[in-house]
């Protein structure tokens, strides 16, 4: 029986190896860059990282997130190098209580459901820009709230 998109699987070409399934097999994926022809990304292609370590620089940045201001999971991704958007949103969801949650979005400047009613009293008391009226759901406009961190950050948040 074929595996469905995202569960894991054994992929019988790599001796043991454990991959998970993006997509189906028709179509390449895209993987962190590298394209893999069967569908399947393997193992091997995806960077080894120090969870501990990933963790910890996503937290730092977001703690340097000013407020009113907000980043995507997407854009946190790109920052720190590794990883993607569900990657971030892993670590904010196991690690994120402490940190000021509120401030990373999705890319359309829309939270999760079960952060919007939390969320929106941090966005009014810091003032981030935020789209439509009251009635509405709450929107981060991202073309006012975006943050991009200083090149110096880097020093301060640290590196995996």
């Amino acid at each position: 029986m074929s595996p469905r998109p995202g569960e894991v699987h054994r992929h019988g070409g790599l001796s043991g190896a454990w991959a998970v399934r993006a997509q189906t097999r028709a179509r390449p994926v895209i993987a962190y860059g590298l394209e893999c022809d069967t569908g399947v990304p393997h193992a091997e292609d995806f960077p080894v990282v120090d969870r501990e370590a990933y963790a910890e620089v996503v937290l730092r940045l977001v703690e340097a997130i000013p407020p009113g201001r907000v980043m995507s999971y997407g854009a946190i991704a790109a920052w720190v190098g590794q990883g993607g958007p569900r990657q971030v949103g892993h670590v904010m969801a196991t690690y994120g209580g402490s940190v000021p949650w509120w401030r990373v979005v999705r890319r359309d400047g829309t939270l999760p459901d079960s952060h919007k009613t939390n969320a929106r009293q941090c966005y009014l008391e810091e003032g981030t820009p935020l789209r439509g009226g009251l009635s509405t759901p709450t929107v981060v406009d991202m073309a006012a709230a975006a943050w991009t961190p200083p090149g110096d950050l880097r020093a301060d948040v640290g590196a995996i």
